[in-house]
């Protein structure tokens, strides 16, 4: 039996402005070097490199898979209370396609995170209630720590963590997967 390959699910070209820093020809030649059968490129709040991506892909071997990082609205950020007045961060939600209706869903969830959330003028991001009927199609990553599960698991809020969790499952079923980080806690 043949062992498992390795695939990166989240990775960062310099598309995802502040947070990577290889350019897509480059990933490419380093994946096929060392020997990945395909890679995720997950570029925060765009797509922008979705299409030279397939491109570098295919001509190096390599199955591409699409996918983006959005920011999901932190629902604590609405609660002056808990906030204290601070700016609370959004969350982080990881969206993988696995096929051409997942396409066409992440597009529709791209523009509702930058054209139909207007009160979100500092980041664009998303709100649960926008997978509503645009899941199909796609794989959702919890986005470890940095997402709503792992925040509220590490503030020590059990409960509202395996509720939100159940919520993000209605919407995707099998198509969800946890994130298990070594954070060092």
């Amino acid at each position: 039996m043949a062992e498992p390959k390795f695939i990166h699910l989240r990775v960062h070209t310099a598309y995802s402005l502040s947070e990577g820093a290889m350019k897509i020809p480059a990933l490419m030649s380093k994946v096929k070097t060392m020997g990945f059968p395909a890679i995720a490129v997950t570029d925060t709040a765009n797509m922008f490199g979705a299409k030279a991506f397939s491109h570098f892909a295919a001509d190096n071997g390599i199955k591409p898979v699409l996918g983006c990082q959005f920011f999901l609205r932190n629902p604590d950020s609405d609660d002056l209370l808990k906030s204290k007045g601070r700016t609370i961060e959004p969350d982080k939600i990881v969206l993988l396609v696995k096929n051409e209706v997942g396409y066409h869903n992440i597009m529709k969830l791209m523009k509702l995170s930058y054209l139909d959330n207007p009160e979100y003028n500092e980041r664009a991001q998303l709100k649960l209630s926008d997978f509503e009927g645009l899941s199909e199609g796609l794989i959702a990553l919890t986005g470890g720590v940095e997402g709503t599960v792992g925040r509220l698991l590490l503030e020590n809020r059990k409960q509202e963590a395996e509720e939100f969790l159940l919520k993000l499952k209605g919407f995707f079923g099998d198509s969800l997967y946890m994130e298990i980080m070594r954070i060092g806690l």
